[in-house]
């Protein structure tokens, strides 16, 4: 897959709903077309490209320098300390675990 710099020009389109229907002006950018798995994986190997092309044209500014791709973290491994048929028993426990310092969630249900 190659990022092509060819400008084919705007089309005004009154026919799309999604579009016809926003208050403001509005565009569809159209990508790529994908029918078969090497396209996608054409794609997907090339995405950030199309989003750095897309963001230069419509800012008309070039990016300094392509963003860092974040680090995938482990799994994290979670772990309950209590289930309460009583809501005020559970936020007394996570009032407790709060104050040494535990990050706490309530989850109801």
């Amino acid at each position: 897959m190659t990022v092509r710099k060819k400008k084919r020009g705007a089309k005004k389109r009154t026919d799309l709903g999604f579009l016809k229907g926003t208050a403001k002006p509005a565009i569809l950018n159209e990508v790529c077309f994908i029918d078969t798995k090497t396209n996608a994986d054409a794609y997907k190997k090339n995405f950030d490209d199309c989003c750095k092309v897309i963001a230069e044209t419509l800012s008309g500014k070039k990016l300094k320098k392509q963003a860092k791709p974040v680090e995938k973290k482990s799994v994290l491994h979670k772990v309950q300390v209590g289930a309460f048929s009583d809501e005020k028993n559970a936020s007394n426990l996570a009032a407790e675990l709060k104050k040494k310092g535990y990050s706490v969630n309530i989850v109801k249900g």
